[in-house]
């Protein structure tokens, strides 16, 4: 089954259950939850290097952001994924490409052809807002990992807020999400400056982006016994004034990391989204994705399970994030 239906199951299925009492918030809401979903852009453009590349091959594949375009019909927000917020990264050249990324982690490189697609990007989001619905930038997660400050001084910290800033502006974007890969542990404290780190950077941002442009924190939550873990727990509990949105990634256990958090905190529900992977593979063919994060969901009634808990949790919305497992079934 293609992902684009399963999406559209999803939503269907969301929409059948009991009515409820919308709330408030910087994203759209639907039926009483925000229902986003993540955009792989990995997928999408795949620029062959190399030899191939001054060849003038180009792209393996030019996109034509059907699949972009289909979510705005059902979706309130659509995350674009990843861009890369390390700027030690993004400064340097390609060893075997002699362009630069436009938006660095985003494959889309400043030559002709890449500056064309750049613009059929631009144009895709903005028919894609035209509908109302809202574009966000996740920068991190699983390809780029988890913000971090080079040599952890303030000045460098501030050419990160200056290189999110950048990128966001360059796509003309409704908000910017902050992507965790991993966690120290839920007792481990030790986790160098990250806590720091990412509380001056949440702030600096907000500051930076104004009202108009929402700002949000995303990450991995734990099994189902496990508790949020450090540095997650302090940016939970110090800094959601100033984010709009909070996202526990999991999977059908993600209710217990939601309700320590609401349980703990001050942060207003409305603010907390469930996120969860979907796969559009058969049962079975999952067993990389197991290796690389939470088990994805392959059924509906997974679905209506995990959406029937965050209603009763009351927490804001759901997030649907195609599983990377996508690649190989």
């Amino acid at each position: 089954m293609e992902l684009i239906v399963v999406l559209v199951q999803l939503l269907s299925s969301l929409l059948t259950l009991e009515q409820a009492t919308a709330s408030d918030g910087v994203f759209g809401v639907k039926n009483g939850l925000k229902i986003g979903v993540y955009w792989k852009s990995f997928l999408e453009f795949q620029p062959l290097m190399g030899e191939n590349y001054y060849q003038g091959e180009g792209y393996r594949k030019k996109p034509n952001f059907y699949d972009f375009l289909s979510l705005s019909e059902d979706f309130e927000t659509i995350t674009i994924a990843f861009a890369d917020q390390d700027v030690e990264r993004c400064h340097r050249k390609g060893l075997f490409c002699p362009y630069n990324q436009i938006v660095c982690g985003i494959d889309i490189y400043d030559d002709q052809e890449g500056l064309k697609l750049f613009k059929d990007l631009k144009d895709a989001i903005s028919l894609v807002r035209g509908k109302g619905t809202k574009v966000i930038l996740a920068f991190g997660g699983q390809e780029f990992g988890n913000l971090r400050v080079p040599f952890g001084t303030t000045r460098m910290a501030d050419r990160v807020v200056e290189h999110v800033l950048t990128s966001a502006e360059k796509l003309v974007l409704d908000g910017v999400d902050l992507v965790q890969a991993e966690g120290c542990g839920e007792g481990n404290l030790r986790c160098g400056d990250a806590t720091a780190e990412h509380l001056y950077l949440i702030e600096k941002l907000r500051t930076r982006l104004g009202s108009e442009v929402s700002l949000s924190y995303t990450f991995p939550s734990g099994g189902p016994t496990a508790r949020v873990n450090y540095p997650f727990w302090n940016v939970v509990k110090y800094a959601h004034p100033f984010l709009d949105g909070i996202t526990l990634y999991g999977s059908l256990t993600t209710h217990n990391q939601i309700r320590q958090v609401i349980g703990n905190t001050d942060i207003p529900k409305r603010k907390l989204t469930w996120g969860f992977p979907i796969s559009n593979c058969g049962e079975g063919d999952d067993a990389d994705a197991a290796q690389e994060g939470p088990t994805p969901l392959s059924s509906l009634k997974d679905v209506a399970t995990v959406a029937d808990k965050a209603r009763n949790l009351t927490i804001g919305g759901l997030a649907a994030w195609p599983s990377y497992s996508n690649r190989h079934c």
